[in-house]
């Protein structure tokens, strides 16, 4: 598989489970402990989304790293602020 098709297919991936995230979070709307739940589901794969897509385009740094973690840590900050007002 080419490195142009491998990059279109993770980024459908990631589309998809953003979009799959967003159906559950939406679909739980009354339950607000699901809700961060499924906000730290996504958050989490987006990290290992992340961490894995530049692993196979070989520009993994540990500065990649700690960027994603940190966009994955505030999203569930924001998450959990949200979900609780």
């Amino acid at each position: 598989m080419s490195k142009k098709v491998l990059r279109k297919v993770n980024f459908i991936v990631l589309i998809l489970m953003l979009f799959v995230g967003i159906l559950l979070f939406s679909s739980f709307r009354t339950d607000k402990i699901a809700q961060i739940y499924i906000g730290m589901l996504i958050s989490a794969l987006y990290v290992a989304w992340g961490v894995l897509y530049h692993f196979l385009e070989d520009g993994l740094h540990i500065q990649v790293v700690i960027e994603y973690l940190l966009v994955g840590l505030i999203a569930m900050a924001l998450i959990v602020t949200l979900v609780w007002i």
